[in-house]
């Protein structure tokens, strides 16, 4: 049973890198990060914004989690492309598994009327909460995710992060990665679908854009923790 889930989530993790390259998700340039670093390249969700790319990425999600075996009471999306994520991931478990499993999001802005405050959604007492995000880099907005569900209070805590694309750089202190950063921080998994590891092994295999695969491979060269005990 182990090795025909690892089958599965081998053959999610081929049909998801064909799928960014045919909607164009890898985009190449110079782009400035949230984390204050200029990339060769940008991981764009919002390039799976039809049907069938959000039936794939929710189920993508849904076999993460469910083969994670978190314990899972409610999904977080981080605003803003963590909505739709998060809102595909809870359809697909349901649909999938069989798992009704409720959802919230916040706001980037403060509601003084009606539903007032940031979060959208019930709010939570004593749940174990698995966050939702499309890429992590440096961490700083699950950071601000933690924070968000501090202010739900009342013992809430994070069971599992989520993320489609793992850049593997560095994470706010310069020595571990982000992802060892947020395991050590909140002691939960932290598991993505792909990495740059993984596009860099496809582009060179199948020799496809040479030019910028040279210059993501300089660029994961400089962010890319030196020691990899470290990583």
């Amino acid at each position: 049973m182990h090795k025909k889930k690892q089958s599965h989530m081998k053959i999610q993790k081929e049909k998801f890198i064909q799928l960014i390259f045919i909607k164009q998700a890898l985009q190449f340039g110079q782009f400035k990060l949230k984390s204050n670093r200029y990339s060769p390249y940008f991981f764009n969700s919002h390039c799976f914004y039809n049907g069938a790319d959000i039936l794939q990425i929710g189920e993508i999600y849904s076999d993460m989690i469910y083969a994670s075996k978190v314990h899972i009471d409610v999904i977080f999306g981080p605003a803003y492309k963590g909505i739709p994520l998060a809102t595909a991931t809870v359809i697909a478990l349901k649909n999938k598994y069989n798992l009704e499993v409720p959802y919230f999001f916040d706001r980037k802005e403060y509601k003084q009327y009606s539903d007032i405050g940031y979060i959208i959604g019930k709010k939570y007492n004593k749940k174990k909460i698995v966050i939702i995000d499309d890429v992590i880099t440096s961490g700083k907005t699950i950071q601000k995710s933690n924070k968000i569900i501090n202010i739900l209070k009342n013992q809430n805590s994070i069971s599992g992060i989520f993320f489609l694309f793992d850049r593997e750089e560095f994470g706010t202190s310069n020595k571990y990665t982000a992802k060892k950063e947020l395991q050590k921080k909140y002691n939960c998994p932290i598991i993505s679908m792909i990495s740059i590891t993984d596009i860099i092994k496809y582009c060179t295999e199948h020799n496809i854009y040479p030019t910028d695969l040279s210059k993501i491979v300089k660029y994961y060269q400089q962010y890319k923790p030196s020691n990899k005990i470290n990583t």
